[in-house]
């Protein structure tokens, strides 16, 4: 596989890897009671990851579950699985090449279940986590746009996840989602007409664009699929940057079909991506496709 493909399917894996809305984080943590389906850390070697250890995966749950409430201002969101809920039901499995989010039927009335499941191809071939942090968005923070929804969640896996280079480098992030698509693009030889159908669905009512076409986990990893997630991630980016974040957040969770744009940040669907378009013409990126292949690299290094 040729160098770029290598460090593109890289990136793939990382960005691949979902509550009612307030202004006040939770003053105490969810209870949670863990259930797994196997001794993962016998069975697989989880030492690269950043969770090494059974304790430090509920330790790194409990934390990322706070820092989503805090920084997106959740309340209730335990109350939207279950309304009866008090207590945080967790079902982890580790397999096969998709990382999700389901929800089994609430067995007690007073636990909301939860089961996710962890890409175990991610984890052998990246040496840690991607996408922890973006499950347990899915958890808490639902949307009646996919495209949305999975912004939010990558939002938050750069933002606190373990894959934040950009973030410890102190780069704009907006960067990587402009130059890494152009090249996944120039790669895959990609037309300027399939890059606009890709962009065309970002943002839009109900499920996403295009690995719902596809009934196989492969299509997660399709170089379209890449891009729409990547241009998801970028949208809300924008949108986080240049609105208040209870705005968005009411958008995200408590809009029920795209007049919810207009109401929540007083603009169409097609008007914010105008904008949002806009604001990526005209960004320089300070860094090139080599600075971000050699900071990813940098960045594992020092993160085994």
């Amino acid at each position: 596989m040729p160098k770029n493909n290598r460090f593109l399917y890289l990136l793939t894996a990382i960005l691949i890897a979902f509550c009612a809305c307030g202004t006040t984080a939770r003053k105490e943590p969810v209870p949670i009671i863990f259930y797994y389906d196997a001794d993962f850390w016998t069975i697989y070697d989880l030492s690269r990851t950043s969770f090494p250890t059974q304790e430090r995966f509920e330790e790194l749950t409990g934390s990322y579950i706070a820092q989503i409430e805090e920084r997106l201002g959740l309340t209730g969101w335990l109350q939207e699985i279950n309304p009866n809920a008090d207590t945080l039901v967790f079902h982890l499995n580790i397999q096969g090449e998709k990382s999700h989010t389901e929800f089994p039927p609430n067995v007690l009335e007073n636990e909301a279940e939860v089961r996710i499941t962890l890409n175990r191809k991610a984890l052998a071939s990246v040496g840690f986590d991607s996408s922890l942090s973006h499950e347990l968005t899915h958890m808490m923070c639902h949307s009646f746009s996919q495209s949305l929804e999975e912004g939010i969640c990558d939002y938050m896996n750069d933002e606190i996840g373990a894959t934040g280079f950009c973030r410890e480098l102190g780069w704009d992030i907006q960067e990587f989602y402009k130059v890494i698509p152009a090249e996944y693009a120039r790669t895959r030889q990609m037309s300027e007409a399939e890059l606009m159908e890709i962009i065309g669905f970002i943002g839009k009512e109900g499920i996403g664009y295009p690995y719902v076409k596809y009934d196989t986990s492969k299509a997660l990893n399709s170089p379209k699929s890449t891009l729409w997630y990547e241009y998801s991630a970028s949208f809300v980016r924008y949108l986080m940057e240049h609105y208040e974040t209870e705005q968005v957040v009411n958008l995200i969770r408590m809009g029920e079909d795209e007049s919810a744009y207009t109401e929540y940040l007083g603009k169409s669907l097609e008007g914010l991506k105008k904008d949002w378009l806009s604001y990526m013409e005209a960004l320089e990126p300070v860094h090139d496709f080599q600075d971000f292949e050699h900071a990813i690299q940098e960045f594992y290094a020092k993160n085994p």
